[in-house]
């Protein structure tokens, strides 16, 4: 018997990438600072690390927008975590 695993993705913030290359790490720190209050709830209520997991995504858009917008995501992977996070943070 295969019991499938439960994975929900929220999207946290947008943000505007950087487009230099020296900008990169400062745009990693800016985003950290964003997801702390995250990662503090999550440690608060005794989630264990490899129950969640945040994602960057970068939209570049297509050949008629030149809009590049990026979003940082946070996967969950227990239903339980997953609603008592709904229920505090969206």
């Amino acid at each position: 018997m295969n019991k499938s695993k439960y994975v929900a993705e929220h999207k946290l913030f947008t943000f505007q990438p950087a487009e230099d290359s020296d900008y990169i790490v400062w745009e990693e720190m800016e985003i950290g600072k964003r997801v702390t209050k995250y990662t503090d709830w999550f440690k608060s209520n005794s989630v264990n690390p490899k129950k969640y997991n945040f994602k960057k995504y970068i939209n570049e858009g297509n050949g008629f927008e030149s809009i590049v917008e990026g979003h940082v995501t946070v996967q969950i992977f227990d239903k339980k975590i997953d609603t008592l996070f709904r229920l505090t943070w969206l």
